[in-house]
């Protein structure tokens, strides 16, 4: 009754449907040889008389399959009948299923081998994740068969670099270098390099190599604004500033470093602006709201100043910035009362604050216009993560992320 038990499941079937349901049938049992075929069909018609024509057909496709159980739920999508059934094809499934060789393995084993440029593509896949290692072991594998690969060298420069690994990455770069004196990118990278080497006079030299081979470097535009703002040139700060912002209107950081680039210039209203336009863009950025609210204070706009500086942090964060403000222009009662306000708001001991209310206090007592220093760790962090900002300084934001890297061909 077995094959009652198919024909009733699968009569709704189309005739392809029914033919991979015979595939499906009986699990791992192997295909029955061809010769038996006429004695089970002989069995079927005695069970299936009066049958139509078509049933006789359904039948005959399922006696070609073996019958050996109902249709399992979920059966593999094979390829169309009339390609399965041609007869070099079919005798290659049944040597394959006695020989208890699944197909797809079979397949697998004829796959082309990787080229360098797809384990490329794998490495830049794990650039584009963060995963460096994982990207970095990708790009040693490709230079370990082409030492000269240009592409791949400037790659690995670039991981060297986020890693810390300065003398490494100049050598990848150099080598690019060595072959295309001419190559924005790794002129970049070099620039970068000496940059957080501190040797600004070789960052600055091979930055501007770089927007000579290629303009459109924006990273290499903020990192010449940021050395000609550390040599007081602010002007040609504000020029390469401009000149990455055209490639990168949408940048938050660019707009903070044109901000302290105009407020070192004493151009106030300016500033203000390009920091309102960096928090638009990055309404949460610390530095932005920090280096706002600086000069929101610094002008007599102490509200706004605290609105600024509530994007850094809670409220009780806000008045203690205010009050290290205060505090370093003199106006020890203002401080104080900031001070004050700042460890109202938290429930927790807030040290820093205190700390902060307690070199106000003195100040005050001794008669003394200025106090020492606010404590700095009240302070928001300066450009790169650390807590030694300072509330007298503005932050500039240095761009340290390289630009997309070019991807494979």
């Amino acid at each position: 009754m077995m094959v009652d038990c198919v024909l009733v499941q699968n009569l709704s079937m189309s005739l392809g449907e029914l033919s991979l349901a015979a595939f499906s049938l009986g699990g791992t049992a192997a295909l029955r040889p061809v010769h038996r075929m006429a004695s089970i069909k002989k069995k079927m018609r005695d069970r299936c008389k009066g049958g139509c024509r078509v049933l006789a057909c359904l039948i005959g496709v399922f006696l070609v399959g073996g019958v050996g159980g109902c249709a399992k739920k979920g059966a593999q999508h094979f390829a169309p009948m009339g390609s399965i059934f041609r007869q070099d094809r079919y005798e290659k499934l049944l040597e394959r299923q006695e020989a208890g060789i699944p197909p797809e393995l079979d397949a697998a084993k004829k796959l082309p081998a990787m080229t360098d440029a797809d384990v490329e593509r794998i490495g830049d896949g794990y650039y584009t994740e963060s995963k460096l290692e994982m990207a970095f072991l990708q790009y040693s594998k490709v230079l370990r068969k082409n030492p000269q690969n240009e592409r791949v060298l400037v790659k690995r420069g670039m991981i060297f670099l986020k890693r810390g690994l300065n003398e490494s990455a100049m050598k990848d770069f150099q080598a690019v270098l060595e072959k295309k004196p001419d190559h924005a990118v790794a002129h970049q990278g070099m620039g970068q390099a000496f940059f957080q080497m501190k040797n600004h006079t070789e960052a600055e030299r091979h930055f501007l190599k770089a927007v000579r081979a290629d303009p459109g470097l924006w990273v290499s535009h903020n990192y010449l604004g940021i050395l000609y703002d550390y040599q007081q040139l602010h002007e040609k700060a504000l020029e390469h500033y401009t000149a990455a912002l055209r490639a990168r209107q949408d940048d938050a950081s660019l707009y903070n470093n044109l901000g302290v680039s105009y407020a070192l210039m004493g151009e106030d209203g300016k500033a203000v602006e390009a920091f309102r336009k960096g928090l638009s863009l990055s309404p949460r950025d610390r530095r932005i709201g920090n280096n706002l609210g600086m000069l929101l204070c610094k002008l007599g706009r102490d509200m706004e100043a605290l609105e600024a500086f509530k994007t850094s942090g809670d409220e009780a964060q806000a008045y203690n910035n205010l009050g290290c403000v205060y505090l370093e222009d003199g106006q020890l009662e203002k401080a104080v009362q900031a001070f004050e306000r700042a460890i109202q708001l938290r429930r927790e001991p807030y040290a820093q604050a205190s700390d902060n209310l307690r070199k106000a206090e003195m100040a005050l007592q001794s008669g003394r216009g200025t106090a020492d220093s606010p404590s700095r760790k009240s302070i928001l962090p300066a450009a790169r993560g650390d807590s030694s900002g300072n509330p007298e300084s503005m932050h500039i934001e240095i761009q340290e992320a390289p630009p997309a890297i070019p991807t494979a061909p």
